[in-house]
């Protein structure tokens, strides 16, 4: 990734919106646990499929044992700790960058509204939170991705 060169490629990608909550997943997932170091995801957000393939006490153990070990290993983080986004390696800010962008387009269009068009109803507690947000740039050596509504 680090020789690829700066230049703008236009992706016309149509999906579901459930194809586009697992891209969003995905990317939070990938910048949190790789970039931030916040490896308690790999248990606490995920124990309820992990139950599919091991035993509650194993999950327990992991979280509580293995995953602290590793975070110190690999990141040299104590057991509660983990780096902001803005400590994290380009390649999870640009990530993180995507994430935001898709979660904003999916929550204002589960509501049937348009980030741009509509005003933000803050006395809703729906829409109150960061999913609703506009996006921040954390790769300022890239620009912030843009995700357009079917209508635009």
């Amino acid at each position: 990734m680090k020789n690829m060169q700066k230049k703008k490629v236009v992706l016309n990608v149509e999906l579901s919106d459930y194809q586009a909550q697992v891209i969003c997943d995905a990317l939070e997932y990938y910048s949190r646990v790789a970039g931030m170091g916040q490896m308690e995801h790999i248990t606490c957000e995920h124990r309820w499929k992990m139950k599919k393939f091991t035993s509650l006490d194993d999950v327990n153990y992991a979280g509580g044992v293995i995953i602290p070990e590793l975070k110190k290993l690999l990141f040299g983080l104590d057991a509660n700790a983990s780096m902001g986004i803005a400590m994290a390696d380009k390649e999870f800010r640009v990530a993180f960058d995507i994430q935001q962008a898709i979660r904003q387009y999916l929550a204002w269009g589960r509501k049937g509204l348009h980030p741009k068009k509509d005003k933000r109803d803050w006395s809703n507690m729906d829409m109150i939170g960061v999913h609703y947000d506009d996006p921040y740039i954390t790769a300022p050596e890239e620009s912030l991705p843009i995700v357009k509504f079917k209508d635009e």
